[in-house]
């Protein structure tokens, strides 16, 4: 069960954004003041005045076809020269529809069976038309694209496909290819801090050009030019402290944004790395990655500040992080999930960061973020509802944030301030003599008949001091073990806290059938009025569970949709205890109550 609700963070150039709601596109939010110094005299960036391809060939029978479409060689003034282009084609395990695989990394013969103005292309034989082939292709020995390609007959029927050098997608016609290969494509550039971006395909070329545009995609128009507003990139060496913070990146083409650049501005839209020859005619696009930047021009006071809905003897103050949102408001909700009010947050360009000041009469209130925000996935500028990546409290499932006061007593366990951790960990040898046991919150206890039933995989199974779980913790403890270390316990994306909607094994099938719908037209349907537990019928299953009839794996997916087993590894908000191990989500109880009970 993915929660529906977003939860925003906001790391490097991405806003991370799960189980969102009220997603729209807008392109209402208007262009920046002039954030760099374009020169509208410089030449307009273009598309090649050439038309869009077709097949140059077509698979015919026990036949594939591979064309790569030639950047270099539709923008050249002379022929290009493919003759030291080949392909390595190997069989393996799952791939196997080669009739003749090259046998050895040397051999460079697989050279094309032809070409055009827009590239060259291979027609390879097959000994079947289904499955799949692995292919390099490459100049001499060395790969045009980094990654092995697999092309599978299944996606593509026709086994006709397209490929662009540095791109390892496969396309499905040259004319698809084309558009992709003269379009903006992947996100190659690295803004690496105010005044660096890297990029090797900029390198040597006579134009160089950061385009942004804070309403919509950074685009070609209708006449085929690229008229966003832009600023001229110069070549410059990459520094020593950038070269230390990013070494990945160290042997790109580094160049210099100018000096007047309004790098908080820019960072509000989209950003677009334009390569061209010195007519104009685009020679590479690229989206940029921001992350650098990012840290660059933040960081240093951000680092310094505390975020979520903060409760003082002022009232509460919200600070949100997010540099590249347009717009942000604070949206109060009741208890019943109404809005109350919305407040437009303040922002703070130093820190990248929202704020709004509320008063006391706010604890316990729930809330959620309106944002405005240019996301690089869509490339448009959107808006979201989301969740506090920052939050103490949650309602049940996530789908609301709550403000709670962590001091107020009402929140705390009797004797919590108090508490004294039995073994020290304060210097290094109180480190040296700790022995740990790693478990989970869930698992001490979901299959233990001595733990009350209600309590069974909670929190409050720790107090059942009679149960075998923690006679077991008591002889560990008794043995020299000082410290347990549980498995994650924050709030998981993918747990329903409606304990009606989780069906686990040890639960009738009927259960099953009644919150997973999709088992009722599954090939275990006839199960759902079995009077079985799930358990009971994988048992059955294993009976005449195959490789080639895989019974067990086909019910456990399906069961894995609605359960409760999770080690935690898909964390939604890091700062709130896991609702499905309480016995009572949903309330300020699971801030922190539930931790020690």
């Amino acid at each position: 069960m993915l929660r529906y609700t977003c939860n925003a963070l906001f790391l490097g150039s991405l806003i991370l954004l799960s189980g969102c709601d009220n997603s729209s596109s807008s392109s209402s939010s208007g262009s920046p003041d002039n954030p760099g110094n374009p020169d509208n005299q410089d030449v307009v960036v273009r598309l090649p005045d050439v038309a869009v391809p077709g097949e140059a060939v077509m698979a015919t029978a026990n036949q594939a076809v591979i064309h790569l479409v030639d950047i270099a060689g539709i923008t050249g003034t002379s022929p290009a020269d493919y003759s030291s282009k080949n392909l390595y084609l190997w069989n393996n395990e799952t791939c196997d529809a080669l009739s003749a695989p090259v046998a050895d990394w040397n051999d460079v013969s697989t050279t094309p069976a032809g070409s055009d103005k827009y590239g060259p292309y291979w027609v390879i034989p097959l000994n079947k038309e289904s499955g799949c082939i692995n292919v390099i292709v490459r100049d001499g020995t060395n790969k045009l694209i980094d990654s092995d390609l697999r092309v599978s007959f299944g996606d593509f029927t026709d086994r006709t496909v397209s490929v662009i050098a540095g791109n390892s997608a496969i396309y499905d016609s040259r004319a698809d290819a084309f558009r992709a290969a003269f379009g903006v494509a992947l996100a190659e550039a690295h803004w690496v801090d105010k005044t660096t971006l890297l990029w090797p395909a900029g390198e040597d070329q006579p134009i160089v050009r950061l385009y942004y545009s804070h309403s919509s995609k950074v685009a070609a128009d209708s006449e085929g030019k690229f008229t966003d507003r832009y600023l001229k990139l110069t070549p410059t060496t990459i520094s020593q402290q950038v070269s230390m913070r990013f070494p990945q990146l160290s042997g790109y083409a580094a160049f210099k944004l100018p000096d007047d650049a309004k790098t908080d501005e820019l960072l509000q839209g989209e950003t677009v790395a334009i390569a061209a020859a010195e007519d104009g005619i685009l020679i590479s696009a690229t989206q940029v990655q921001t992350a650098g930047v990012l840290d660059d021009t933040y960081a240093p006071a951000a680092e310094a500040l505390n975020y979520g809905a903060q409760v003082s003897d002022g009232g509460v103050n919200f600070r949100l992080w997010a540099p590249t949102a347009q717009q942000v408001d604070l949206v109060l909700y009741s208890a019943d999930k109404k809005v109350l009010a919305s407040h437009p947050m303040t922002r703070d360009s130093t820190s990248g960061s929202w704020t709004w000041q509320g008063g006391s009469d706010l604890k316990g209130a729930f809330y959620r973020y309106a944002l405005t925000v240019y996301h690089p996935q869509s490339r448009q500028v959107e808006q979201y509802e989301v969740t506090d990546p920052y939050s103490h409290s949650l309602s049940t499932n996530s789908e609301y944030s709550q403000v709670v006061d962590l001091n107020d007593s009402d929140l705390k366990p009797e004797g919590w301030d108090s508490l004294t951790m039995p073994h020290a960990q304060k210097t290094k040898a109180d480190l040296a003599k700790m022995t740990i046991h790693e478990s989970h919150i869930r698992d001490l206890s979901a299959w233990d008949q001595t733990v009350p039933a209600e309590l069974r995989g909670k929190y409050l199974a720790l107090t059942a001091g009679d149960s075998n779980m923690v006679q077991h913790l008591k002889k560990l403890s008794a043995s020299g073990v000082t410290h347990v270390e549980l498995l994650p316990v924050f709030d998981l994306a993918t747990v329903n806290e409606f304990s009606d909607k989780v069906a686990d094994i040890q639960q009738s099938f009927s259960h099953l059938c009644e919150v997973n719908s999709a088992v009722k037209s599954s090939e275990f349907a006839g199960y759902c009025t079995s009077g079985s537990t799930v358990e009971e019928v994988l048992n059955q299953l294993k009976q005449s569970d195959s490789q080639d009839n895989p019974q067990v794996q086909a019910l456990n997916t399906l069961v894995a949709q609605t359960d409760s087993y999770n080690w935690g590894y898909d964390p939604f908000h890091y700062t709130v205890p896991e609702g499905s191990y309480a016995t009572k989500s949903g309330r300020q109880r699971r801030a922190s109550k539930s931790f020690a009970p």
